[in-house]
């Protein structure tokens, strides 16, 4: 089998096994518990035609960014106000983390622990409930994967090629910009975690001075601030329901519960919280000694490693409180 055709069979298997995970009955019962939260304000902009400020019940609600609205609006236009378009963008979204995971582990790995990345991510059981859901953590999620992949692979993966170069940096911007839109500054623990994970997996500062990096963060910037401006406008004028981040903090003795914050985070990503461990283990040492190649790719594995950690204990300094 050619390699065009050996990749192009593992993406399809992996975008298979992602839609028959989240997919299926989709809309088979009504509204949970804050879905509604998220569809109404969607089923209200096709009403009124207008896009800010997002309405439920006519009132001005904005309590969140507007993305998942408009995704939900999107849906919503093409298959009906029904729960099957509310949850759509959720499982698509799921369905694409599975493609993103597939991709850059193929890059960095080779096609073998590619594929099985891919299928790891689409039958993660963390995910499992999540996309399945009208709600912004799978949108939210799937955007913020992007950035910290694409920002990785910009930081130490070597002599890319003009159009990867080009197109890794358009997924980070995108990346960054989708996950203001979805859920505001929630991933940026998460996302600037990179840059010292990078700087200890490569044991250099030198690491994270990547002009493509700063190409991406000035695109996002300019596609994110007009619509920060308007949201911010639109809330403003029309006295809505807004959210501050102090809702999702706790106080200072949440620091007593950070052991246990923690170790409901790792336990809640299992197995893939397993794999944390493995770029540390004796037989990684040894296989990264052997040539540039393996030295790279025990370098990558640790960046993705550090990243995970770093951006956990962000979270925790910051006294969060959803796991």
């Amino acid at each position: 089998m050619t390699q065009p055709a050996r990749t192009t069979r593992h993406a399809a298997l992996v975008a298979l096994a992602a839609a028959l995970v989240y997919l299926p009955w989709l809309g088979a019962h009504g509204l949970r518990s804050t879905e509604g939260h998220r569809a109404i304000p969607a089923w209200e902009i096709i009403a009124s035609g207008t896009l800010l400020p997002t309405t439920m019940f006519d009132q001005p609600y904005m309590r969140k960014p507007p993305g998942l609205s408009w995704a939900i609006a999107a849906t919503s236009m093409a298959l009906g106000e029904t729960e099957l378009a509310a949850r759509l963008p959720g499982a698509l979204a799921g369905i694409l983390m599975a493609l993103i995971t597939w991709h850059f582990a193929r890059r960095w790995f080779g096609a073998i622990p590619g594929l099985a990345a891919g299928l790891a991510q689409a039958l993660l059981p963390r995910m499992l409930p999540l996309a399945r859901t009208a709600e912004i953590e799978p949108l939210n999620q799937c955007f913020t994967q992007a950035a910290v992949l694409a920002a990785i692979h910009l930081f130490l993966s070597k002599r890319l090629a003009a159009g990867e170069r080009f197109m890794t940096m358009g997924t980070l911007a995108l990346g960054l910009a989708g996950a203001v839109l979805a859920k505001g500054p929630a991933s940026a623990p998460a996302i600037l975690a990179v840059v010292p994970a990078v700087m200890l997996a490569a044991r250099s500062w030198r690491a994270v001075l990547a002009p493509a990096v700063g190409m991406a963060l000035v695109i996002a910037c300019a596609i994110v601030l007009p619509l920060a401006l308007w949201f911010t406008a639109a809330a403003r004028e029309a006295n809505a329901i807004t959210q501050g981040a102090g809702s999702f903090m706790a106080s200072p003795a949440a620091l007593l519960r950070a052991p246990l914050f923690a170790g409901e985070v790792l336990l809640g990503a299992l197995p893939a919280s397993l794999v944390l461990l493995l770029p540390w283990g004796s037989d990684a040492r040894a296989e990264g000694e052997d040539n540039n190649d393996a030295r790279s790719r025990l370098t990558i594995a640790r960046a993705l490693a550090l990243t995970a950690l770093i951006g956990l204990g962000a979270y925790i300094a910051l006294l969060l409180t959803n796991p």
